[in-house]
């Protein structure tokens, strides 16, 4: 289950980092729309966070090596969710705060949600064919683990 959930996560977050990169205006203006819904939107946003979060914790608990890095992601979708849900108005002041960078805060976030999604898709990849331990694939390797 756990390379089920990390094919998953690898292939999203691929393919959202190219859309942020590609279609970026498009995205800016979904912000802008989803801020304008208010906090009704912010629950929404928080149930999301929170599926995502606890299915990726649930399925996917570990803690050591670079699969920690889809771990870390799960909690961080599970505290925004927390946040969103319980405290709606945080999301509308990030938001604000997001609008008038939007050009340069969604290639920021397609160049880094490519670099995770090849990180977690090369963890997938290894253990898919060989079931190799995280600490002997190859992008473990590389980085001196």
């Amino acid at each position: 289950m756990e390379q089920a959930v990390a094919f998953m996560i690898g292939v999203s977050a691929l393919i959202l980092g190219i859309s942020y990169l590609a279609r970026w205006q498009d995205w800016s203006l979904w912000l802008r729309h989803l801020r304008k819904q208010g906090t009704p939107a912010a629950l929404l946003m928080g149930y999301l966070h929170l599926v995502l979060g606890t299915f990726i914790v649930a399925f996917h608990w570990k803690w050591e090596g670079l699969p920690l890095l889809l771990t870390l992601l799960g909690v961080k979708a599970i505290l925004e969710g927390i946040a969103y849900t319980l405290l709606p108005n945080c999301l509308m002041a990030m938001l604000a705060w997001y609008e008038p960078h939007h050009r340069l805060l969604l290639r920021i976030a397609g160049v880094v949600s490519i670099i995770i999604a090849l990180v977690v898709l090369a963890e997938w990849r290894d253990a898919y064919r060989g079931n190799v331990p995280a600490r002997d694939s190859a992008v473990a390797r590389s980085f001196g683990q």
